[in-house]
């Protein structure tokens, strides 16, 4: 299969005609006999060339922005992860009352409007802190890996067994958080909140637990599932 050359011409020489030849090789003798004389009419703005260029540079320019985006992405993962290191060193060594907005800031190396667009406050930041302790060391959340467990083990002394590991994992990391948290919450009613939330999620998970239980026939006879879930969140 030939390649066509293609002449561009463009300004004053649009209107002139043009002598078009088919290359096939080089060092190619010219047969004039077998040329193409073609005129341009003056609506004439650009050659395939040229559209195959432009394409070229578009293609260019949008890999090069989603470049900047992941880039862009990636360094507001890791403002975001660096701010909850910082709010969790300085929370947890000062307590959560004197620790402020601003010093936090200073240590992750933003703007304090950052931490509040992105967190909403202190609060909100120990909020973080406790749903990334809760994720685990994992590559995959914990819970998620919880549920997968559960999912394909039928056994439910190696069930539980899993769990006792994934507790092991979890609760150095979250621990600390909640102690904080429950000895601000006397004093701090968002934190309060907080709290009560936490307590309900996790026994919203240990219901979801006994239920399965119970559907397996893991529970002994006149055992509810609140007094499984009770038993397990505790």
């Amino acid at each position: 299969m030939c390649r066509s050359l293609v002449l561009v011409v463009l300004g004053k020489a649009r209107c002139q005609g043009l002598e078009i030849m088919l290359v096939r090789r080089a060092h190619q003798p010219i047969d004039r006999r077998k040329r193409l004389l073609h005129a341009f009419p003056p609506r004439f703005h650009s050659s395939r060339l040229e559209l195959m260029a432009s394409m070229g540079r578009k293609s260019r320019a949008v890999k090069a922005r989603s470049y900047d985006a992941s880039l862009r992405r990636e360094q507001a993962r890791r403002n975001h992860d660096r701010i909850i290191e910082m709010a969790q060193r300085r929370f947890l060594r000062r307590g959560y009352g004197p620790t402020t907005i601003s010093a936090i800031a200073k240590d992750a190396g933003v703007s304090v409007d950052t931490i509040y667009k992105s967190f909403g406050g202190k609060a909100g930041l120990v909020r973080a802190m406790s749903a990334r302790a809760l994720e685990g060391t994992g590559p995959v959340p914990a819970e998620q890996r919880s549920e997968e467990v559960q999912a394909h083990e039928p056994d439910a002394r190696k069930l539980i067994s899993r769990w006792g590991v994934f507790v092991t994992e979890i609760a150095p990391l979250a621990a600390p958080i909640m102690l904080l948290v429950r000895d601000a919450a006397g004093s701090h009613p968002e934190l309060k909140h907080l709290l009560e939330e936490v307590y309900a999620n996790r026994l919203r998970r240990m219901t979801d637990n006994a239920r399965r239980f119970a559907a397996a026939g893991h529970l002994r006879p006149g055992m509810t599932v609140a007094d499984a879930a009770n038993v397990m969140w505790t």
